[in-house]
């Protein structure tokens, strides 16, 4: 699979973060934002398990839609 997902955090609502997941799968992309908003937006994030932020985040994780290598 060469194509690529992305997931920003303004994508979730946080306006004064330009911080972008990207990866091959969009499971991968939810982890890697879910590190980065554990450091950086814990206090988003109270009240929440990380099934419930996953799940939300996989709502809004978005496809490029075009292969990462193109062939021609």
């Amino acid at each position: 699979n060469n194509y690529m997902y992305r997931l920003s955090c303004v994508a979730l609502g946080t306006t004064d973060c330009n911080f972008v997941a990207v990866g091959a799968s969009p499971e991968a992309v939810v982890a890697t934002m879910l590190e980065h908003a554990k450091i950086k937006h814990a206090d988003k994030l109270v009240d929440k398990t990380d099934e419930e932020i996953e799940a939300m985040m996989l709502t809004k994780v978005e496809d490029d839609d075009v292969p990462a290598i193109m062939a021609i």
